[in-house]
């Protein structure tokens, strides 16, 4: 049996096997690697002795689950006070599809709401308590419903294991064009408890959507933990198979299903039986990303003329060269040239880089031809590559300030 069927097997039915401490030791190290350590840890810990660091990696887990749950008491604080709507998705929201009381690893809270009302006021409670915007936010619009998308992280302002909360507006998103909507998530949502923190999480059909869907974004990153919360999401009694098939095909999922099976071949672990059956119905798609998945998707959504193709093709090559510091200065030429406004109102994802705390309402404004953004958790400037250096927006700052004097006397 590979040591990947056997960590699967002691996820999945508490049973420990008989093993030496070195072999102990060495199985903790690959579940630290593929993201199942604490679970395996915790039915270790009281069976053998092992090294302080297993202790350290646990205790640092365990701090990540308490901050955690100070985002997770705020948001529900918000949705009971102002009847907010939100989602928990992925990560920590999924134990409660385990069947076990097992610990599932998590990085950050994958947080979303139904529009940017709620992203407001959400993100104005998290930074008056003392969380902070983590780089940039990225936010684009769709003209047809004159709708805002995007996403912004939210990170403590102190030392902490937890990567902040990562808030998504209106949708997830799998690839820059691509997405899961609202009303898809939203389907057989339930409410639950972690730590006896109430919180709001999609039903497992949707749960195992958005985990096939994730895969198309990882680079080929992918884990163990990967097929053991597929195996368990599998399990949940009284699954509505045919939601699930129906939204992989309106959500053109086929490549993401071919990742997922290999991960299967890849760890030695037997195709769960509904795995099967979902596998069964998509045999002969595509495995490409971009033919079977991209291409048919912005078909449906009819963004395949001309200009949306032109200035998509702009965006990834930029977001290419600009993830490689390849060509910074032809970039900042791009930036000079083109208006960011022009990607944002075609549903391109743009850069908002915070210059100030000073809030209002939603308002697009133009200084010393920078597009600033006022909104209701502080001024942005829009940008397509948020190259600008520090000293550049300390000059920008100055010159906003300047200009909320002059407004105060007018």
């Amino acid at each position: 049996m590979s040591i990947y069927r056997k960590i699967i097997n002691i996820c999945l039915s508490n049973e420990f096997p008989e093993m030496n401490k070195e072999d102990i030791e060495n199985l903790l190290n690959i579940a630290i690697d593929e993201k199942v350590f604490p679970t395996i840890y915790s039915y270790i810990v009281d069976k053998i002795e092992i090294d302080d660091k297993f202790h350290n990696i646990f205790k640092d887990y365990k701090q990540k689950r308490a901050d955690a749950l100070v985002i997770l008491k705020i948001l529900d604080k918000k949705r009971k006070a102002l009847e907010i709507d939100y989602l928990l998705l992925k990560g920590l929201g999924i134990e409660n599809y385990y069947s076990k009381q097992n610990f599932r690893h998590f990085a950050d809270l994958d947080i979303c709401v139904p529009s940017e009302k709620e992203f407001w006021e959400i993100g104005n409670r998290l930074l008056e308590k003392d969380f902070n915007i983590y780089s940039t936010v990225n936010l684009c619009k769709n003209k047809d419903n004159n709708r805002i998308y995007g996403s912004a992280r939210f990170e403590s302002l102190y030392s902490s294991p937890l990567k902040g909360a990562e808030l998504q507006i209106g949708r997830f998103p799998l690839t820059i064009k691509t997405f899961i909507s609202w009303d898809i998530l939203t389907y057989n949502q339930r409410n639950i408890f972690i730590d006896g923190v109430e919180s709001k999480i999609p039903g497992p059909e949707v749960t195992f959507i958005l985990n096939i869907g994730e895969l198309l974004t990882r680079s080929g990153e992918f884990y163990l933990r990967d097929t053991l919360d597929i195996i368990e999401i599998l399990n949940v009694k009284k699954l509505d198979i045919d939601f699930i098939l129906k939204n992989i095909k309106k959500l053109n999922l086929y490549p993401a299903l071919k990742i997922l099976e290999s991960l299967f071949y890849k760890y030695e672990i037997p195709l769960p039986p509904t795995l099967v059956q979902i596998l069964k119905e998509f045999r002969f798609a595509s495995k490409n990303v971009v033919i079977g998945h991209i291409i048919p998707f912005l078909k449906k959504q009819n963004e395949l003329n001309l200009k949306n193709i032109y200035l998509l093709t702009i965006r990834k090559v930029t977001y290419f060269l600009n993830d490689r510091d390849k060509f910074l200065f032809y970039l900042r030429k791009i930036d000079e040239k083109n208006t960011p406004f022009e990607f944002f109102n075609n549903a391109i994802y743009i850069y908002f880089m915070k210059i100030h705390e000073h809030q209002g309402t939603y308002e697009w404004v133009n200084l010393n031809n920078d597009h600033l953004v006022i909104t209701p958790i502080g001024t942005f400037l829009a940008c397509m590559h948020a190259l600008h250096s520090d000293e550049e927006l300390d000059i920008l700052t100055k010159q906003f300030e300047e200009k909320l004097r002059r407004e105060v006397y007018v």
